[in-house]
């Protein structure tokens, strides 16, 4: 309406100097406007108020010039570090429930319970290294519901082979991230995935894999023991104020005055 008001003023305000033609054009103008004001209104030229950038500008909210903080990160690649993230939180959740079952008094095994803690602590990082990076390429982080592990008891030779495994998978998994962002030309993700996880995946893979060679050792329950001080001096000892406070890892006063493991 402000702009029929205003083309209307202008014709009428020419007619104010006594031009027939311009009170001709004025009554037309009005005669048509009063009829429909479903009809097209032309804007006069040179006008930039009524000039269809203005209009469009002003009428759609401005979402043509919407400003995202997502660029050139395809829904793909997006969807895979998704998946990336449930395959993270999945080894996390079997870790975890490893690392309580040599917790448990009936199995008292205080080395491969921290190694384990520590599988889980450190799959929690990479799940939240991977959340933070889709967010800071303007996606969306979808969680997804975690599988309750099938397995509630475990050998120390079968917990370690288990590990194993979830490592490769985790390992294939990061393949098919690197895949999809190097289909999409993502260097970033590609860098990501190649110089930050790679090497320590394999080195995981082969630390474990060693471990598991040496558990098979461990037939009797002196060997266990043993095979589980190892684990204790090698991996646990420098974390053992994150897992669990000092006097929780001694045994009762009396018991053993050098404590479990020293």
């Amino acid at each position: 309406m402000k702009f029929i008001c205003r083309k209307f003023k202008v014709l009428k305000n020419a007619d104010l100097y006594g031009s027939s033609i311009n009170k001709f054009k004025a009554n037309s103008v009005f005669h048509k406007l009063s009829a429909s004001f479903s009809s097209p209104i032309i804007p006069m030229a040179n006008s930039f108020y009524t000039s269809k950038r203005f209009m469009t500008n002003s009428c759609d909210g401005g979402n043509k010039n919407k400003i995202s903080g997502r660029h050139q990160f395809h829904k793909d690649t997006e969807n895979k570090l998704n998946e990336q993230v449930l395959e993270e939180f999945k080894a996390a959740y079997e870790y975890l429930t490893i690392g309580h079952y040599f917790g448990r008094t009936d199995v008292a095994l205080p080395g491969c319970q921290g190694f384990f803690m520590n599988m889980y602590e450190e799959e929690l990082g990479h799940a939240n290294i991977f959340t933070n990076y889709v967010l800071m390429r303007g996606g969306h982080v979808n969680l997804k519901s975690i599988p309750v592990p099938e397995i509630k008891t475990w050998t120390v030779t079968e917990a370690f082979s288990r590990a194993v495994q979830m490592e490769q998978g985790i390992k294939e998994k990061l393949n098919e991230v690197f895949d999809v962002a190097e289909k999409h030309k993502d260097l970033h993700i590609m860098d990501l995935v190649s110089t930050e996880f790679m090497e320590e995946q394999h080195r995981s893979i082969c630390e474990i894999a060693r471990l598991v060679t040496r558990s098979k050792i461990t037939d009797t329950k002196v060997g266990e023991y043993l095979f589980d001080q190892m684990i204790f001096e090698s991996f646990v000892k420098k974390e053992k104020e994150n897992l669990m406070n000092e006097r929780r890892l001694q045994l009762v006063e009396g018991d053993d005055k050098h404590g479990i493991y020293k």
